[in-house]
C-alpha cells in the first residue's frame, strides 16, 4: 500500500506485471517445397549454409531456396517451413506421385506440384479490331499519282503532266514514292525552245527512308522522247513489277517538279509453320473489313476450312484485363508456331513476320548466325528436369568458322536423345527484323529446362 511521506503528495502505484516486455527481433518466414528437411514444421535457420544443409540445394521447380538465399545476402536469420503431402500406405493414388516419403526407402520425391502436364499451346496474339481501327484486307494497288509543278513560274504555259503506272505491286510493305525531276529537259538548238520531257533526268525515292540511306533512291534515269511528243518511253519504277510513262500535255518539266504516289501491298495471304513444318499458303479471297474479334476469327477460320489439314486455328482469347483479342494458336499442346510468310498480313494484324511462340522450356541465342566455334566455346551442358528426375547431358560441337544455326542445331539435336529418350531438341528459327537465324534449344513436352 502507499506510504504518505510528505503533506499534499499522494503516490499512485500502477501494476505493470501484465505488460508485455519488448518483442524480440522480427524474422521472416518462407514456405515452400524443398528436396529434404523437416516436413510441415517451422525451422529456424541462421545462415545460407545452414539452410542448404537442412533443406538442400535450390532446384528448378521450387522458388523456396532461391528466395531464402537471396534474403540471406542481407538478412541474418529466418524461419523455413517445408510443405508437402507426406506419403503413407493410405495416400490416395492421385497424390502418390507428388508425396514425400520420409522413410528409409525414399521411394518418392520432394513433393513438387506436377509441372509436366498442361503444357500450353503455341499462341500468337493479334490486334483487336474496332470500329475506329478495323482490320482491312485488300488486293495490291497503286494510287493515282499527283503532279506538282514547283517551277511553274519558270515555264509558260504552266506545265500539265500525268504519270501512268502499269503492272502489279508485289512488295510486302505500304510505300509512298516521289518521282523527282532532277534536271531540265533538253534545249533544242533547231527550234530554240526546250523539249517537253526529252533529256530531263529523274529519280524515284522512298519517303520512308532518310536521304542519307542507301535505300532512299529506288530508281533513276533520263526520260527519252526524241520526237518531242510529250510522252516518255516506259521506265522501271519498282524492279520489274511496275513501269511508268510520263505524259506532258502542256508546258515542259523542269528541275524541282515531282509526282507523288503510294502503293498498297496485297495483305490477304499468309503462311504458318508448326513445329518447323511449313503449311500451305492461305488466302482470304475477297477484300473485306472487320471491326470485331468474332467476325475476324470466323473469316480466318473459314479460309482454313476451305483447304483443311492445318495444325493451327484462330480463336478469341481474353487477356488478364478481360479484353478479347484474336489469337493464332496451335492445335496441339506444346507445338511451336511461327508466321513464316505474309509480312503485309502480319503487319495488318499487329504482329511481325517471323513472330513465334515456343510453349516449352527453351533458350534462344541472343546472336544470330553465322557462328565461330572453337575449342574454347564448343562444349554444351544441358540439364533437364523430367518427371523421373534430373538429366545432365554434355555434348561437343564441331569447331569451324561461319557455321549456320541449322548445322549447329542438327548436332545438338542428335545429343538430345539418350537411351531412346528424347530430352531436348535444337533448331534454327527466323527472327523478326533480321535476315539471319537464331539457335534454339527446347525441351520436349514432358520435360523442363533447368540449366544450360
Amino acid at each position: 500500500m502507499a506510504v504518505y511521506l510528505s503533506p499534499g503528495v499522494y503516490p499512485r502505484e500502477i501494476d505493470l506485471s501484465l505488460v508485455a516486455s519488448n518483442p524480440g527481433p522480427l524474422r521472416p518466414a518462407f514456405i515452400g517445397t524443398a528436396q529434404r528437411g523437416p516436413l510441415n514444421i517451422p525451422t529456424f535457420v541462421s545462415s545460407a549454409e545452414s539452410a542448404i544443409n537442412t533443406f538442400g540445394e535450390p532446384f528448378a521447380e521450387s522458388y523456396l531456396m532461391f528466395a531464402i538465399l537471396a534474403y540471406m545476402q542481407d538478412g541474418d536469420a529466418c524461419y523455413v517451413m517445408r510443405v508437402g503431402v507426406e506419403y503413407s500406405n493410405s495416400t490416395p493414388a492421385g497424390l502418390v506421385s507428388i508425396s514425400i516419403d520420409d522413410s528409409s526407402n525414399k521411394s518418392y520425391g520432394w513433393g513438387r506440384i506436377p509441372v509436366f502436364t498442361g503444357i500450353d499451346y503455341g499462341r500468337i496474339r493479334l490486334r483487336i479490331p474496332t470500329a475506329d481501327s478495323p482490320v482491312v484486307f485488300h488486293a495490291a494497288s497503286v494510287s493515282t499519282p499527283d503532279f506538282y509543278n514547283i517551277a511553274a513560274e519558270g515555264t509558260s504555259p504552266t506545265t500539265e503532266a500525268t504519270l501512268t503506272i502499269s503492272g502489279v505491286y508485289t512488295g510486302t510493305l505500304q510505300k509512298s514514292y516521289y518521282l523527282e525531276i532532277t534536271s531540265n529537259s533538253t534545249f533544242s538548238e533547231t527550234s530554240g525552245v526546250f523539249d517537253k520531257i526529252n533529256g530531263a533526268t529523274y529519280r524515284i525515292v522512298d519517303s520512308f527512308y532518310d536521304s542519307s540511306s542507301s535505300d532512299y533512291v529506288v530508281a533513276s534515269g533520263t526520260f527519252v522522247d526524241t520526237s518531242d511528243t510529250g510522252t516518255s518511253a516506259s521506265f522501271s519504277i519498282d524492279g520489274a513489277s511496275l513501269t511508268g510513262v510520263v505524259n506532258v500535255s502542256d508546258g515542259r518539266v523542269t528541275d524541282g517538279d515531282y509526282f507523288v504516289f503510294g502503293m498498297m501491298p496485297d495483305n490477304r495471304k499468309w503462311r504458318i509453320a508448326i513445329e518447323g513444318v511449313v503449311h500451305s499458303q492461305m488466302d482470304i479471297v475477297s477484300s473485306a473489313t472487320y471491326d470485331t474479334t468474332e467476325e475476324l476469327v470466323a473469316a480466318l477460320n473459314d479460309a482454313l476450312e476451305s483447304t483443311g489439314g492445318h495444325d493451327y486455328l484462330f480463336v478469341s482469347s481474353a487477356d488478364e484485363s478481360g479484353l478479347t483479342a484474336p489469337e493464332l494458336r496451335s492445335v496441339s499442346n506444346g507445338d511451336r508456331i511461327q508466321i513464316v510468310d505474309g509480312e503485309a498480313w502480319a503487319l495488318t494484324l499487329g504482329v511481325s513476320l517471323y513472330q513465334y511462340d515456343i510453349p516449352r522450356g527453351r533458350v534462344i541465342s541472343t546472336k544470330t548466325d553465322p557462328y565461330d566455334i572453337s575449342v574454347d566455346n564448343n562444349q554444351v551442358v544441358v540439364k533437364v528436369v523430367s518427371s523421373s528426375g534430373t538429366k545432365t547431358i554434355t555434348s561437343s560441337i564441331l569447331t569451324g568458322l561461319n557455321q549456320s544455326a541449322t548445322s549447329i542445331a542438327a548436332q545438338l539435336t542428335s545429343s538430345g536423345s539418350v537411351a531412346g529418350v528424347e530430352y531436348f531438341e535444337s533448331f534454327a528459327i527466323d527472327v523478326p527484323n533480321s535476315s539471319s537465324m537464331a539457335l534454339v534449344i527446347a525441351t520436349t513436352p514432358n520435360n523442363e529446362l533447368d540449366a544450360l
